[in-house]
């Protein structure tokens, strides 16, 4: 039982890797800060910086829209993770 435990742990952190890093790619790739990202999203620098660093493991929806417009990121590409997590 704790191998279907452990895979489904490892499942977990690989869906929470993926929204990371969705948003952090698409925020270097324009070069941006996350204070630049914050200004431009609305959402707080010190919540982005705990998406990016794993530790707001449930950022709200309205958050990751912010994100997601700001970052011209379809919302669906992040929900889809998002999803994944909950």
């Amino acid at each position: 039982m704790s191998s279907n435990s452990n895979f489904f742990v490892g499942t977990k952190i690989k869906e929470e890797e993926s929204f990371i890093l969705k948003i952090r790619e698409q925020r270097e790739k324009k070069g941006w800060s996350q204070l630049e990202l914050a200004e431009k999203s609305g959402v707080p620098q010190p919540t982005l910086s705990g998406i990016e660093r794993g530790e707001r493991k449930y950022p709200t929806y309205e958050n990751i829209k912010k994100i997601a417009i700001a970052l011209e990121i379809d919302i669906k590409e992040l929900d889809e993770d998002f999803i994944s997590l909950g």
